[in-house]
């Protein structure tokens, strides 16, 4: 009975989108869950169980071999990946969906001033080779 219920509260959970998993890589510190059963039978599902822990922002599935058993690791912070081959990593799909609308909306009075401190940008350089001549960037 408890198993169908969490096979049903998997099957509406998404999953991180496309980039926010990083296969051949694992994520290390600040492990609030080490997860077996069905979170340890595939990524996708150590993910979907990352996704119903609100304190989860990372998780690192781990291929089980025959001395350990496939282990699904939840993080509370989403450190830098570090190459592990075997491992998958990725960001809960709440954390994921936080960065990329950060990244569609446009700055904020405070984010704007502090980018017009910086000074104005300098202008992109053709990569072009000096037979094309220069490029004129207007």
């Amino acid at each position: 009975m408890v198993i169908i219920a969490v096979l049903s509260a998997l099957a509406f959970v998404q999953l991180p989108p496309d980039g926010a998993v990083n296969e051949g890589h694992e994520r290390r510190g600040g492990v609030i869950a080490r997860l077996d059963g069905l979170p340890a039978e595939s990524w996708q599902a150590c993910a979907s169980a990352c996704s119903l822990n609100h304190a989860c922002a990372a998780w690192t599935w781990r291929v089980g071999h025959t001395q350990h058993p496939a282990r699904c690791e939840h993080h509370a912070s989403a450190l830098t990946p570090r190459r592990h081959p075997g491992a998958i990593t990725g960001l809960s799909s709440r954390l994921a969906t936080q960065i990329e609308a950060a990244s569609d909306r446009l700055p904020d009075a405070r984010e704007r001033e502090a980018l017009r401190a910086l000074g104005p940008a300098e202008p992109a350089r053709s990569t072009l080779p000096s037979e094309f001549g220069e490029i004129d960037p207007n």
